[in-house]
């Protein structure tokens, strides 16, 4: 029995080279577009969307980095380690690696979490996990927690997963790019 599965690395563009095609979304970014190819086990078909578009993971190191993959007119400039798609994936705007243990045990160090980023913080969903970078009495921050409201007028409050770590709140002003994660990817074996 032969099982085959959706291509999830960068390898990719290599196999679909001439049956790429290129073009311009309503920013005037240029978009890969790779055929969709659907092979189920079995030969059974399945009804199931995919992502229309794969996710772009970045490997970001630090914080200023981050920031500026936030932001959509510097975006343009980082390039995509891999293109990761699943099966009924939400639409994201890309994918980092987490580090720390301030989310443990729901996400790990080394975990991929996919997000879409935020650009009215009004719009902001209380109660939801966010990758947040902050900046504040010259100092910056970024973490992913959850965001929940503050007790004070202005602020917003961070909290962790792991109760070792403390909520800590920050004026609602200082927060400089914001993303939900709407996807967390976590890797159980190397091999």
């Amino acid at each position: 029995m032969r099982t085959e599965h959706y291509d999830t690395s960068a390898h990719m563009l290599r196999r679909y080279k001439g049956r790429i095609t290129q073009r311009e979304d309503t920013t005037g970014a240029t978009c890969t577009i790779l055929p969709q190819r659907r092979r189920w086990p079995y030969g059974q078909r399945r009804h199931m969307r995919c992502s229309p578009l794969p996710v772009p993971l970045y490997d970001i190191d630090a914080t200023a980095g981050v920031k500026q993959l936030l932001c959509d007119t510097v975006r343009q400039r980082h390039i995509p380690i891999e293109l990761i798609s699943l099966p009924d994936m939400p639409h994201c705007d890309g994918a980092l690696r987490i580090t720390g243990d301030s989310m443990y045990p729901l996400l790990k160090s080394g975990d991929l979490v996919l997000y879409k980023e935020i650009h009215d913080k009004s719009n902001i969903i209380w109660g939801e996990m966010y990758l947040a970078a902050i900046r504040h009495r010259g100092d910056e921050y970024f973490f992913a927690k959850y965001i929940q409201r503050s007790d004070r007028e202005g602020y917003i409050r961070f909290v962790s997963e792991n109760r070792h770590h403390q909520p800590v709140e920050f004026p609602t002003e200082s927060i400089v790019a914001i993303a939900l994660i709407k996807a967390c990817i976590r890797f159980q074996s190397a091999f």
